[in-house]
């Protein structure tokens, strides 16, 4: 840390959420995900020239390939089952 900085504290973040339906990686809603096995991933807005979604694990950052063999139409047909994560409420001013 930097001379002068201060202590950063961090806190938990109370979060509620829900597993939603299977659903093919295509259609599933940018955000997090779980993979056929379980595994958190998050697939974000953009996709490459080829058609890959761009899609990460996030316990390791590598990208998300999907069901082997890799190809683009099998990536986009994954079995996946989007998090929905639901914030909290900010505080009413007083």
């Amino acid at each position: 840390m930097a001379e002068g900085e201060d202590d950063v504290v961090y806190e938990a973040l109370p979060l509620a959420g829900e597993i939603g339906d299977p659903m093919s990686l295509e259609v599933c809603p940018i955000g997090p995900f779980l993979s056929d096995n379980g595994t958190l991933c998050l697939k974000t807005d953009y996709e490459n020239n080829e058609g890959w979604i761009n899609a990460y694990i996030v316990s390791s950052g590598e990208f998300f390939w999907g069901e082997q063999p890799k190809s683009v139409s099998r990536q986009r047909a994954s079995r996946v089952r989007p998090v929905i994560v639901h914030l909290p409420s900010p505080p009413n001013p007083a």
